[in-house]
């Protein structure tokens, strides 16, 4: 991989993170105004989040597999199973726990008693709850079904597809090899009409960013290069394309058009790092790199909490839209801070739950 696609990956890692946290941050509309800021922070600006995370892994996968070769395969593997699975296991049985037993403490707060964990367990998925039993189903525009399921630690479906695709690389890559560009090109369209079979796991998203990602490592092009031939129309659409898909928010011609928008923002954001003169800061952004699994992992949790105490600590009213920004804002920070004082002080086990 070229020095300028390291910087790029790099410097993409921790701010996609970000995007996600603010996602989740603004997962309800405001009451009070301020609604835009909500739509451009949480709707339209992290739409490429996890679309570019897939492209980054699935283009860091195929590197060194150009040609196939099974044992280099497997060593890919077998590497995933420390980077993927075990993190993957960790985090979904901490979770569950972390739930169960913040529910059990309401629940005793209101003199209602223990609550019998079997019953517990079974009544939200069981076992599913490791993979799949949070089933949301809606309607396309354009008359048909767009089904996703998460495992009960709803952050890690991007885990749990991402491990699913790296299974499918074989097939991925002979497909590729034989079709080119042609493959890329008709899950181009399958994505833009978000048209894919009804499967509780790898949907459209992840195999159309996933595989363009794997198709540009297997040619030998560098990302950096890549992006860099769309800077000015990139950067020119999206700007176009910014204020429009603002308004639109509430309207069917958002689902539509998110597709669009994602691959011109993620051509125009990563065109974007790599123009900004960050190179004094080569260190933070490193550091801040690391983090990005463990800020992704862990906010969710970290949210709702940061939310409370804001509006209890302050001693003045807030606007929705404030509370919404100094949530995002401030859980990021928590997080980065919690992951700095693992690493510190713990720095085995950090490796082994970041999955590094």
């Amino acid at each position: 991989m070229s020095s300028t696609d390291s910087i790029l990956i790099r410097r993409l890692r921790f701010p996609l993170a970000v995007m996600v946290v603010f996602i989740h941050s603004g997962n309800r509309p405001f009451v009070h105004g301020g609604e835009w800021i909500r739509v451009m922070f949480a709707d339209v600006i992290p739409a490429i989040a996890v679309p570019m995370f897939f492209l980054i892994s699935g283009y860091l996968f195929f590197r060194g597999l150009e040609r196939w070769n099974w044992d280099e395969w497997m060593k890919k593997m077998y590497r995933r199973v420390h980077t993927l699975l075990i993190p993957y296991l960790i985090w979904t049985t901490l979770y569950i726990a972390y739930v169960y037993f913040h529910q059990c403490r309401l629940s005793l707060c209101a003199d209602e008693g223990w609550i019998p964990v079997g019953q517990w367990f079974s009544d939200h998925g069981g076992i599913s709850m490791w993979w799949d039993s949070i089933v949301t189903e809606n309607s396309h525009p354009l008359g048909y079904r767009m089904i996703s399921a998460h495992p009960f630690h709803r952050v890690l479906w991007f885990v749990r597809d991402l491990m699913l695709v790296n299974l499918l690389s074989p097939f991925l890559h002979w497909t590729l090899r034989k079709g080119g560009k042609i493959v890329l090109i008709a899950l181009l369209i399958l994505y833009l009409l978000q048209l894919w079979p009804p499967f509780h796991c790898i949907g459209i998203t992840c195999v159309f960013f996933y595989t363009a990602g794997a198709y540009l490592s297997i040619r030998g092009r560098d990302l950096n290069e890549t992006f860099s031939r769309w800077k000015t129309s990139s950067w020119l659409i999206s700007s176009l394309l910014l204020v429009p898909m603002i308004l639109i928010r509430q309207s069917e011609s958002f689902i539509i058009l998110k597709p669009t928008w994602c691959i011109v923002e993620a051509v125009a954001f990563a065109n974007l790092l790599v123009a900004l003169p960050l190179e004094s800061h080569a260190r933070t952004i490193s550091l801040l790199s690391d983090s990005t699994f463990f800020v992704y992992v862990t906010h969710s949790v970290a949210l709702s909490n940061i939310r409370q105490a804001l509006l209890v600590l302050l001693p003045f009213h807030l606007s929705e839209a404030t509370v919404f920004l100094l949530t995002a804002i401030f859980t990021v920070a928590f997080c980065v801070l919690v992951y700095l004082f693992v690493r510190k002080c713990f720095p085995q086990l950090c490796v082994f739950i970041c999955g590094r």
